[in-house]
C-alpha cells in the first residue's frame, strides 16, 4: 500500500514563505488508548524520533520513568546538546490499516517534532519527490512478514 503526502508551507508569522516540508500527520496513543493528532517533520536525517516533553506529559506517560539520553545534533558542542527521555508509544498514519510502535526521544524542554528511521523507516520505504514536494511512503508490513 503507497500512501502520497503533499509536503506543508512553512511560512513565518507575517506570511513570508520559507519553504516546504515533508510534514505527516500522526495518531498517537495515550495512555488511555485515545488518539492524539500531532504533525511531525519526517527526518531521514535523524536516528529517533523527537518530540516535547508537553507531548509526552500530553500523552499520560510519565516523563522521568523513560530511557535518559543525550542527543547532540550535527554542530558537535556541548552547548548544542538536548537532554530527554526514551519512551516506547504506539502511533498510526491516516491511510495505514496497521499501528506500529516507535521510540520516541521526548525533551526536557521544547524541540520540534521528528520522525526519524528507527524503528520507522524499516515499515516504510520512503520516497521524497524535492521538484513536486511530496512524500510517498510505502507500507512494508506484507514484505516484513513474508
Amino acid at each position: 500500500m503507497k500512501i502520497h503526502k503533499n509536503w506543508s508551507c512553512d511560512m513565518t508569522a507575517d506570511g513570508t514563505l520559507l519553504g516546504f516540508e515533508p510534514m505527516l500527520d500522526v495518531l498517537l496513543s495515550d495512555q488511555n488508548g485515545q488518539s492524539v493528532h500531532w504533525q511531525f517533520l519526517i527526518d531521514s536525517g535523524a536516528e529517533y524520533s523527537m518530540a516535547p516533553r508537553s507531548l509526552c506529559e500530553f500523552l499520560g506517560i510519565p516523563w522521568e520513568d523513560g530511557q535518559p539520553m543525550v542527543v547532540s545534533g550535527i554542530a558537535g558542542r556541548e552547548e548544542c546538546n538536548i537532554i530527554g527521555r526514551i519512551h516506547d508509544v504506539e502511533i498510526s498514519i491516516s491511510g495505514v490499516d496497521r499501528r506500529l510502535v516507535i521510540p520516541i526521544f521526548f525533551a526536557s524542554g521544547e524541540s520540534v517534532s521528528l520522525i526519524g528511521r528507527r524503528v520507522f523507516f524499516d515499515a516504510f520505504r520512503i520516497e521524497f519527490d524535492q521538484p513536486f514536494r511530496t512524500t510517498t511512503l510505502e507500507s512494508l508490513w506484507d514484505e516484513l512478514e513474508a
